[in-house]
């Protein structure tokens, strides 16, 4: 038997999951990176620092999304379903974990399932 057809397949798997391994550790990366930004205190500008102290909901929606067929091929249209949305705004209440300053901020959070 010819090791050169076992050898490619193993070869291409292989790459493919350095490939894998690469991009999950990138986008690890960055959402470190966002979230660091996202509690960066406004007066020393420690990136990180932020420690949420507490949160309050200042506002809630909830509407059904029919529209999202949009994107779809049209063959698949007919087989699209609404999607039911949530969004909720919160107030959220920081202090940093350097120099102790507090500050306030906005936090979205929005949340899609099926619709019944």
């Amino acid at each position: 038997m010819d090791q050169g057809i076992i050898f490619v397949p193993l070869l291409i798997c292989g790459m493919l999951g350095i490939m894998m391994a690469v991009a999950t550790g990138f986008s690890y990366l960055w959402l470190r990176h966002v979230e660091g930004e996202a509690k960066r205190c406004p007066q020393c500008q420690s990136k990180g620092a932020g420690e949420v102290l507490d949160y309050e909901l200042i506002e809630e929606r909830s509407y059904i999304e029919s529209d999202v067929t949009r994107w779809l091929p049209r063959r698949h249209r007919r087989r699209a379903l609404p999607v039911q949305v949530e969004e909720k705004k919160y107030e959220v209440n920081y202090r940093c974990r350097q120099c102790g300053h507090e500050w306030r901020g906005i936090a979205m959070e929005e949340e899609r399932s099926p619709s019944k």
